[in-house]
């Protein structure tokens, strides 16, 4: 996923924002969602992770044509399956890295299971350089896949907290069968910690 295609729009504002000072501000939804672009590349659709989806009142073009970005969204429900969307923080897909076998520590957040997503919530530390991240396949038994988190930090040294957003397919991770579980290990700089979902 190139995260860069989706920085321009992390301050995304539709002018139903610019009310005056009399006016009440939009109830915002936060929520980690799929948006889709159509065939002229405008970010159309947002499917969130709660299952529900809504054609945007306030497209955007320029986009790759019938793709779908991982995004942080917060948006108003405008009813009879409409939504506008405010704001969009790019979000990593984790693919599977068990080739490359290297990670290195990051600050944690948060780790939930949603839908067809294992989300996390990250705080690397950096100093603007390139950042990889995908999961490693540790072990594959009887009813349960143990994962790690690959991050690879390159030479970016470790100087100020950056926070991101990733999302693993549960459908991508190999080997798992219908009722088994997932452990998912993350290095942090507080040493390994573990988070098990059910598939």
């Amino acid at each position: 996923m190139n995260i860069r295609r989706l920085l321009p729009l992390l301050c995304l504002v539709a002018a139903a924002a610019c009310n005056n000072d009399e006016e009440p501000w939009p109830s915002l939804i936060t929520e980690m969602a799929d948006i889709l672009t159509d065939e002229e590349g405008t970010l159309c659709q947002l499917h969130t992770d709660s299952e529900v989806n809504y054609q945007l009142t306030n497209p955007v073009a320029g986009y790759a044509p019938s793709v779908a970005y991982r995004i942080l969204a917060d948006y108003t429900d405008e009813g009879n399956g409409r939504a506008t969307l405010y704001q969009m923080t790019p979000a990593y897909i984790l693919r599977d890295s068990t080739a490359c076998g290297q990670t290195h520590p990051t600050g944690v957040l948060s780790v939930w299971r949603a839908s067809r997503y294992i989300n996390l919530r990250l705080t690397p530390k950096t100093k603007g350089g390139q950042m990889y991240l995908g999961f490693l396949v540790d072990s594959i038994r009887p009813g349960r896949v143990f994962l790690s988190l690959h991050h690879n930090q390159h030479s970016d040294p470790l100087a100020y907290t950056r926070e991101v957003y990733a999302s693993l397919p549960v459908d991508s991770i190999p080997g798992l069968q219908a009722g088994d579980s997932v452990s998912l290990t993350v290095r942090t700089f507080d040493g390994q910690k573990t988070w098990s979902f059910k598939q």
